[in-house]
């Protein structure tokens, strides 16, 4: 008997090379509406957040699954400030394989 994890494995090919070269100006979610904690002068503050999250891919990238940019999202755990989301970003970047990107 097939174990289900191993049925149901769909491929990655988000993540797969393109061989065509064709930059990926802009791909990402907009209006994402989801949690966010902030730190606003020393005080911590619970909220929704509309979220807009995209990155640029180089040429040898066919792009990246949408899911992984909620599962980012989903990763923050300490209260934003401008630093956090700082580094945060840098972290979506990392994530993504992308050299650029925007969180608006």
């Amino acid at each position: 008997m097939t174990h289900p994890t191993q049925a149901l494995h769909i491929p990655d090919t988000q993540s797969e090379r393109d061989e065509r070269h064709l930059a990926i100006q802009r791909v990402g979610v907009r209006n994402v509406r989801y949690p966010i904690v902030l730190r606003v002068g020393g005080a911590v503050q619970n909220s929704i957040a509309h979220w807009d999250l995209d990155v640029g891919l180089p040429a040898e990238r066919k792009g990246t699954h949408m899911s992984r940019f909620v599962g980012w999202l989903d990763s923050l755990r300490e209260p934003l400030d401008v630093m956090m989301l700082r580094l945060e970003t840098a972290r979506m970047l990392a994530l993504l394989n992308a050299t650029e990107g925007r969180v608006e």
